[in-house]
């Protein structure tokens, strides 16, 4: 028994360790750096991976508390993969017409519908799911608005 509950500690710290430093990976270089400081230096990046890691080691221990059971924060967790992320993905890997534009809208849209869910703001039979729904909306219609201007050669 003892070795059964060892393997599972084991392959969820494992799966923690790997979620936060993605979720930093992802903050210091899609948001600091290619938007922030594009010039900034390593001592810089580790500072801020450091100050990143720590912020989303006490959000997700906050989290904790808010919610009382796993597996909601798990339907949670991946319900914003799924809404904020899938659609931008999938819609630049098929669609040619996709721009960046319309994937932070969609990015933006489908993370803001997840939230508004989880406040009960919004209450639709299987919200987590449906939430790609405006997400995909936004992303077309965004894209569609701002193709010509992505299109364009830089000056």
């Amino acid at each position: 028994a003892a070795i059964f509950i060892a393997a599972i500690l084991a392959a969820v710290m494992s799966t923690a360790d790997s979620v936060l430093l993605g979720g930093t990976a992802n903050i210091v270089r899609d948001f600091y750096q290619q938007i922030l400081r594009p010039h900034a230096d390593d001592r810089e990046l580790l500072k801020v991976s450091t100050i990143a890691t720590i912020a989303i080691g006490v959000g997700a221990l906050s989290l904790t508390y808010l919610v009382p059971r796993i597996i909601d924060l798990f339907v949670i967790s991946y319900s914003i993969q799924v809404c904020g992320g899938m659609i931008p993905v999938v819609g630049a890997l098929f669609w040619k017409g996709g721009t960046e534009q319309g994937a932070w809208a969609s990015f933006v849209v489908g993370i803001g519908y997840i939230i508004l869910s989880v406040l009960d703001i919004i209450n639709i039979p299987y919200h987590y799911i449906v939430g790609v729904i405006p997400a995909f909306i936004v992303y077309v219609a965004v894209s569609l608005m701002t193709q010509n201007q992505s299109n364009k050669p830089a000056n």
